[in-house]
């Protein structure tokens, strides 16, 4: 009769948790950063620049310099 480990072997596709190995880099990436990477999930939040203006620059104005005329 074979014996049964209690401890998962880590395999090719395993880490040293037992968990899975995420496919590709972004998912690496997220894993690292302690995201699940589920593609049923909601995103995670891009913050990898400013938020778009409203207006093109050359559109606003100062309101104190259009009151002095």
């Amino acid at each position: 009769m074979p014996t049964t480990r209690h401890t998962p072997v880590p395999t090719a596709d395993t880490d040293p948790a037992g968990a899975p190995t995420p496919a590709n880099r972004a998912e690496r990436r997220a894993a690292r950063r302690g995201r699940s990477g589920a593609p049923d999930g909601p995103p995670a939040p891009r913050t990898a620049g400013p938020a778009p203006q409203a207006r093109p620059a050359h559109v606003r104005t100062d309101f104190a310099a259009r009151r002095s005329g």
